[in-house]
């Protein structure tokens, strides 16, 4: 559930390159991406924006700091992801991300994402927001100092807006996880896209089967490590044609790890 590092409070034009301030990047749709209905899967588009995230993040650091080791993480604290069209297998996207300026005095930081397909047509975009993380004492902190240099691009996308997910009081549906070494990150906390993995999974596989998740925002409450059990708990809400489901995924200690909303279509 980590990110990367860049973002700023102020700045001096003529230290950076405003070029700088927008990372773009093609992947395509490899076979891993694509799941039974010949279409990517939505946990793809995760996958690569925490690649193109990272990417970026190494290249203002690289230019900006000069800083090659850090006490330190970024963490996300909610993601969203909103797709209007599934690309199939070999398509080639293009993906860009930029940092939002960092309002003053902030701990949060917001990183959006546009993907294009091969005809420059916007079929998807996300966003989500991140803290700073002491590795050592294991809090969040405020923005370190040597980053207040990295350039950041002023246009939000989708408004940098997000729900409100609260506790779930009933539910329809619940699966049962435990995790494993392969599920970890580099910080050893479960990755974040195991957690969408898992809200999926807790659907009935009718409804997986006839319909995709086009959106789906999570937000990430505590940690989750290797060997614990976790429930997901799904509720499903359904209007006409239109589904939504919310999913809570609860430690065997009765902390909330996460909260996701999805829809399907």
């Amino acid at each position: 559930m980590k990110c990367e590092f860049s973002f700023r409070f102020f700045h001096d034009s003529k230290l950076m390159d405003q070029q700088d301030s927008i990372f773009t990047q093609k992947f395509p749709v490899q076979y891993r991406d694509i799941d039974s209905s010949g279409y990517a899967n939505i946990m793809s588009f995760f996958n690569n924006f925490q690649e193109i995230g990272f990417n970026h993040a190494d290249l203002l650091t690289q230019k900006y700091s000069g800083v090659k080791e850090f006490s330190y993480a970024v963490v996300w604290t909610r993601l969203k992801v909103v797709m209007s069209r599934f690309p199939k297998w070999k398509e080639i996207l293009t993906y860009s991300s930029w940092i939002s300026p960092v309002i003053k005095d902030s701990r949060f930081a917001v990183r959006n994402f546009e993907i294009k397909d091969s005809q420059n047509k916007q079929i998807g975009f996300g966003y989500g927001s991140m803290v700073f993380f002491d590795i050592i004492k294991r809090k969040s902190i405020e923005i370190p100092k040597e980053l207040i240099s990295y350039p950041t691009h002023d246009n939000p996308i989708g408004n940098n807006e997000f729900s409100k997910l609260g506790k779930l009081s009933t539910y329809d549906h619940r699966i049962t996880i435990q995790t494993h070494y392969t599920d970890l990150d580099i910080y050893q906390h479960v990755n974040n896209v195991r957690y969408i993995t898992w809200a999926i999974d807790s659907m009935p596989i009718d409804l997986i089967k006839k319909k995709k998740c086009y959106e789906t925002e999570i937000h990430f409450l505590n940690e989750a490590k290797n060997g614990i059990i976790i429930n997901v708990n799904t509720k499903i809400l359904a209007e006409n044609e239109k589904i939504s489901a919310n999913h809570e995924l609860i430690r065997g200690d009765g902390r909330p790890i996460a909260r996701i909303k999805t829809f399907w279509m």
